[in-house]
């Protein structure tokens, strides 16, 4: 379940998003973004086996609308790609509470994070968490 979501997005929103940024979003993202544009999950702890970390969510961006940080999915990716601070097949997605990026690879569908907090993005500051989207929200739980 997810909190202050923005206001709901069509298929159509998302196929208009792709075209602008000229990127194919996975299907289990586009679905999970039809039932919740952003927001902040009620669960926002989660372990990574493959990473060996536990993070927590802070909030999603949203697509088309934007939420109270003034941003949405399309408008972040831009501005960081157009300014190389990531690779433009990192889509980002959410913050953890750090700021840092939760990203979908759009070459694997991997979800990734990506350490803000270090200064220039280099592939030591990208680390890979979950193999796809729908294993990345399966994970989030409540704060034991």
């Amino acid at each position: 379940m997810f909190l202050e979501t923005a206001h709901p997005i069509t298929e159509n929103d998302i196929k208009q998003i792709e075209e602008k940024l000229n990127i194919s979003i996975p299907r289990q993202f586009v679905e999970h973004y039809m039932s919740f544009n952003g927001g902040k999950p009620e669960d926002k702890f989660l372990y990574s086996k493959i990473a060996d970390i536990e993070a927590g969510v802070q909030s999603f961006l949203p697509m088309k609308y934007k939420d109270v940080t003034g941003y949405t999915i399309e408008s972040m990716y831009d501005n960081f790609v157009s300014k190389n601070v990531i690779p433009a097949n990192y889509l980002p997605f959410a913050l953890d509470f750090g700021s840092n990026l939760y990203c979908i690879n759009l070459t694997t569908n991997e979800i990734v994070i990506i350490w803000m907090d270090v200064g220039n993005v280099t592939e030591e500051e990208i680390c890979v968490l979950f193999e796809d989207f729908n294993t990345f929200i399966s994970s989030l739980e409540a704060e034991e």
